[in-house]
């Protein structure tokens, strides 16, 4: 990684975004130049038709959708209209508590032909149609397409099968952001031809995926997961938008999810490379903090092997995860729900974790820790080596350099004197009596013929 590369701004804020529109095409992508205008709330009263407003495609009149996530939603209606020739409106309203699946479709069918939508556009009008119930927390939603759009793009089943699968679960949860994300994500990849079947792809035969990276396709705003290898469930995506979101929020960094198609047999180093890559092409981490983190899922063909990575910015390594950390919830929590198969549950519980570990107790801790480190190697090394160099200094002092025999000038003699006889060295090097000084001894008296030696006969 870089850490000169050039700045992007903020182009990984997460915030509820990146449905499984992601998976639709390199144009989808693209399609969250969110607008800058402040959005009208067209007025209406129960039962009115909400006022139709030039290049408005969200009516919140129930006013369940936060700010963030309407923008987003005007993106995803306009770019998605836009690619289909079609028109796209959601409204929301706030209805009696009890309200049937048939009287919503009935409210739906009526509020579209009042509002006109897909009027003159050659790829017909649908209309999201929320009936929010008083509690906020829950009500019924109809897809309601004119005949065009319905034979074209959205078949009745289709559209039944967004609603029961991926919409009701989020609005039953008490999340109409999400709900309204992944609807429009849902009808994106069924509407260009990336699933027919009103559900999401199996992960044995999905939707072509665009080429892997480097190089990476653009990021667009405010979105933080990309699922181009379509091996996520909506809901799997908004839980981690939402996750993204708050550790964002709480501490600056960013954290960006990429799945990809990649052929077989790609090894662990492979994908790191391409985790990095990804880091330093997006720009993800913040520009002198390179507190990013890229978590990575490159899938084999088939979609059920391949290589998962975490792969931290220094920043990020340094304040929240080192290495062993990251390590550690890849061989506890997520390698075990990979080798079931369940990849949702991988990247939840590896967000789950990041996010435990993203927050100030945890950055404060490994600050102990780093201090710690810097006390012992400051203080610890000059100590160690002051040892070291006084221990050197007393052995030499010592065992190397004896004051007596040093300075005696017998150390200057050429051999040893003459009154030390044979017998006497042998005592000296002996350090006192042995047989071997004895044996010397009548050797030496032998040899000057003082006394002799004859060998007894029998």
């Amino acid at each position: 990684m870089t850490t000169d590369r050039p700045a992007l701004g903020k182009p990984i804020r997460p915030a509820h975004r990146g449905p499984r529109l992601l998976v639709a095409c390199a144009a989808i992508a693209a399609l969250a130049l969110a607008a800058g205008s402040t959005r009208e709330a067209a007025a209406a009263g129960p039962g009115d038709i909400p006022i139709r407003i030039p290049d408005q495609f969200v009516y919140d009149l129930a006013g369940v959708f936060d700010e963030s996530s309407e923008a987003t939603a005007e993106s995803l209606a306009a770019k998605i209209g836009e690619l289909a020739t079609a028109e796209i409106v959601v409204v929301s309203e706030t209805v009696a508590e009890g309200q049937t699946a048939d009287a919503a479709l009935a409210r739906a069918t009526e509020v579209r032909s009042a509002m006109a939508v897909g009027s003159g556009d050659a790829g017909g009008g649908l209309l999201i149609y929320f009936g929010i119930d008083p509690s906020g927390c829950d009500g019924q939603v109809r897809l309601a397409a004119d005949e065009t759009f319905r034979t074209n793009l959205l078949s009745d089943a289709a559209a039944q099968a967004i609603v029961d699968d991926d919409i009701r679960p989020l609005l039953a949860s008490c999340d109409p952001d999400s709900a309204l994300l992944v609807a429009l994500g849902r009808i994106a990849t069924i509407a260009f031809g990336l699933d027919t079947t009103g559900g999401p792809p199996p992960l044995d035969s999905g939707p072509a995926a665009p080429p892997p990276g480097p190089p990476f396709p653009d990021p667009a705003p405010d979105v933080a997961v990309y699922d181009t290898a379509s091996i996520f469930r909506p809901e799997t995506i908004a839980a981690a938008e939402r996750t993204i979101d708050g550790i964002e929020t709480r501490t600056g960094a960013e954290v960006v999810v990429y799945s990809q198609l990649v052929d077989d047999g790609r090894s662990t180093e492979d994908a790191d490379a391409d985790a990095r890559a990804l880091m330093d092409e997006w720009g993800i981490g913040r520009k002198g903090f390179d507190d990013g983190l890229v978590i990575l899922f490159d899938m084999y063909p088939g979609r059920l092997h391949g290589q998962v990575i975490l792969y931290g910015g220094p920043g990020f390594r340094a304040t929240f995860l080192d290495n062993n950390a990251k390590q550690h919830i890849f061989d506890d929590d997520v390698l075990p729900r990979l080798r079931s198969g369940d990849l949702d549950g991988a990247l939840l519980i590896a967000l789950e974790r990041v996010d435990a570990a993203t927050t100030p107790e945890h950055a404060a801790t490994l600050e102990r820790a780093r201090q710690l480190d810097a006390v012992v190697g400051l203080v610890g090394a000059p100590l160690a080596l002051f040892g070291l160099v006084g221990s050197a200094v007393l052995a030499w002092r010592r065992y190397g350099r004896d004051p007596v025999y040093l300075d005696d000038p017998s150390i200057h003699m050429a051999g040893p004197p003459e009154s030390l006889t044979p017998a006497s060295a042998v005592f000296v090097l002996a350090g006192g009596s042995s047989r071997r000084a004895l044996t010397t001894a009548l050797l030496d008296v032998a040899s000057r013929g003082q006394i002799a030696f004859r060998e007894e006969a029998g």
